[in-house]
């Protein structure tokens, strides 16, 4: 499951890069540019989305691991 989501980042990435290459083209009409510009967009959006779902799988993941050593901010000592 981890392979496929580092693959479906890098294919996001690589169409990004694509996007750019489109939408910053000068040899191609306005509207043209505009639609990889929207196209960019989109990919950014589900790129930051699936970036920061995986953020959050591996904080959850290392506050597990925290909990299970028992050091949670209970735990901690008081200041």
């Amino acid at each position: 499951m981890e392979r496929l989501r580092h693959e479906l980042v890098y294919q996001l990435r690589e169409s990004l890069r694509a996007s750019q290459e489109k939408m910053n083209n000068p040899e191609l009409a306005l509207a043209a540019r505009h639609h990889w510009t929207q196209i960019h967009t989109y990919t950014a959006q589900v790129l930051n989305t699936i970036l920061r779902d995986l953020q959050l799988r591996d904080w959850e993941k290392r506050l597990k691991e925290l909990e299970q050593r028992g050091l949670t901010y209970k735990a901690l000592p008081a200041r």
